[in-house]
């Protein structure tokens, strides 16, 4: 990891607005592609993207512990799109006569 990209961690770990927003802005659009590749509807990706980043805002404080923040963005995106993708099925399923 980059000494920017460790400062700017630790800045979003303990609050920084500003960090987040940075945050947001240089990972949005590799999450979004990935999503967006998985849902296939633009919608449910900024959905699902901005789920992500709340969930982040939200434990903020552990990011400073991860050690390979792509990995870890990567993962949540993963996880995202099958968690939805299985709720779809599973609506899909129980919907039909």
């Amino acid at each position: 990891m980059t000494e920017i990209s460790n400062s700017l961690h630790q800045r979003l770990s303990s609050g920084d607005e500003l960090a987040f927003k940075l945050f947001f802005q240089k990972n949005q659009p590799r999450l979004f592609a990935y999503i967006y590749k998985v849902v296939k509807s633009r919608e449910i990706a900024e959905e699902l993207v901005l789920d992500i980043f709340v969930k982040i805002w939200s434990a903020k404080e552990i990011l400073s512990e991860v050690e390979n923040v792509d990995a870890f963005l990567h993962r949540m995106a993963v996880n995202k799109s099958l968690d939805f993708l299985r709720t779809a099925a599973r609506e899909k399923n129980t919907a039909a006569p």
